[in-house]
């Protein structure tokens, strides 16, 4: 039986995650935006990362409202932006947003895992914080991972199957699940020590 994975955020890094994983699993993706959705729908890429018809030729469930969701999540992925703000920090009320979405369906034993760009500790003390607090799951029930994004817009060459994937999570058992979802679809998923030297790992690489 295949995951069900659930993509938040279906920017220039979570279409190409979400079609990418479409090919192993049954893939959902999310983004507040009518008009992303709408776009995606005709097999639009306003990004011009991928084809109208590997687009079309997927079959990734896209919708912008909350109640379209009729299924269960496996797997959350939440890829939204986290633009730095005049304080040169990131920008975190998208993250805020898709937290407070997950928290809402998540279920006890589901993964989650966050790409977008953020400042160490923000994975553990906010996210996991957050979600269990508002979905009323203890957080010894929930996985959490790190695995930053590493797409270059426009860059054809270092794409997401050329990339080393960089993941840590709150157990092993985390960090095991997230691996084997990323070894599908990337050239070789490395395990960081911790969530908070993944998420400076990101911060670095900037």
């Amino acid at each position: 039986m295949k995951n069900n994975i659930l993509v938040i955020g279906l920017g220039y890094v979570g279409l190409p995650l979400a079609l990418s994983l479409s090919k192993f699993y049954n893939v959902f993706g999310f983004d507040k935006s009518l008009k992303r959705i709408d776009e995606l729908k005709r097999g639009e890429d306003y990004n011009k990362e991928v084809s109208k018809n590997e687009i079309l030729k997927s079959k990734i469930k896209f919708f912008d409202k909350e109640k379209e969701l009729n299924h269960k999540i496996d797997v959350f992925i939440i890829t939204v932006p986290t633009p730095v703000n005049a304080k040169k920090k990131p920008d975190i009320r998208n993250l805020i947003s898709a937290c407070k979405f997950v928290s809402k369906i998540i279920n006890k034993n589901n993964l989650i895992i966050i790409e977008s760009t953020i400042a160490p500790g923000t994975t553990e003390d906010i996210c996991l914080n957050l979600i269990s607090k508002l979905s009323k799951i203890n957080k010894k029930n929930l996985n959490i991972c790190f695995s930053p994004e590493r797409i270059n817009p426009g860059d054809k060459k270092n794409n997401l199957k050329n990339l080393h994937k960089i993941v840590s999570g709150d157990s092993q058992y985390s960090i095991s699940f997230a691996k084997k979802i990323y070894e599908k679809i990337t050239k070789k998923v490395v395990e960081a020590k911790s969530i908070k030297s993944a998420e400076l790992a990101k911060i670095i690489e900037n």
